[in-house]
Parts: C-alpha cells; sequence; structure tokens
C-alpha cells in the first residue's frame, strides 16, 4: 500500500492518525511516518487497512440492501454523538470510532435517500 493509499483511505474510513494508531495497536507516530512517506507502510498494516475498507463497503451496500425495499420517506440510518453510544447499539463493531459509522451513514444516506436520526 503506498503513502497516498492509506492516507485516501483512512479519510475514506473517517479515521485520523490517533484512531487508526489505536486500532491497529501502534504508536501515532508510526502512522504519522507511514502518512508522510518517511517509512513504507508494512505489509500487515496495509492489509488490516485493506480488512477496513472492505468491511465498510459490505457494511454500506448491506444496509442500503436492507432499506431498499422501503418507501423512501421510511428510510433511515442512526447516527450517534459518542463512540460509547455507537458501541452500546453496534458492540460487534467496537472499538470501531463513530466517526467510522458516521462515514458509512453518510453514504448510505446519499445512496438510499435515506434520512440521518439520532437513537
Amino acid at each position: 500500500m503506498k503513502t497516498v493509499e492509506l492516507r485516501v483511505t483512512l479519510r475514506w474510513l473517517g479515521l485520523d492518525p490517533a484512531a487508526a494508531a489505536a486500532l491497529l495497536g501502534v504508536d501515532r507516530r508510526s502512522v504519522r511516518r507511514w502518512l508522510d512517506g518517511a517509512q513504507k507502510v508494512p505489509d500487515g498494516v496495509a492489509g488490516e487497512v485493506d480488512g477496513w475498507r472492505r468491511d465498510a463497503a459490505e457494511t454500506a451496500l448491506r444496509l442500503v440492501v436492507e432499506l431498499d425495499p422501503l418507501p423512501v420517506s421510511e428510510r433511515t440510518v442512526q447516527v450517534f454523538a459518542r463512540d460509547e453510544d455507537f458501541w452500546a447499539a453496534y458492540p460487534d463493531r467496537e472499538p470501531l470510532p463513530v466517526d467510522w459509522w458516521d462515514q458509512i451513514a453518510s453514504r448510505v444516506a446519499t445512496v438510499s435517500g435515506a434520512r440521518l436520526v439520532w437513537p
């Protein structure tokens, strides 16, 4: 994975360097060095980040498919103010941050015409 791919993917996923570092179990400075191009992105990190990207795309697609049968006026996607609220609703997604979910919810709303709603 090239530096530009890492940078764009993390933005697409709504992950800042600190969040990415926490999820990867590495120091934030390591992520900064990869993003700055000072060090090559390790293959294991590239694979992990690619997995996050695939998971996000699959999650968004699944939600769009689930919403499709509903009239547009009834389509909603729940968004959350805090990580803890997101994890309470989707415990299998912890430790992904709520910003990750916001990116998915926004894409799903754009594609499906759904409204974003608070719990």
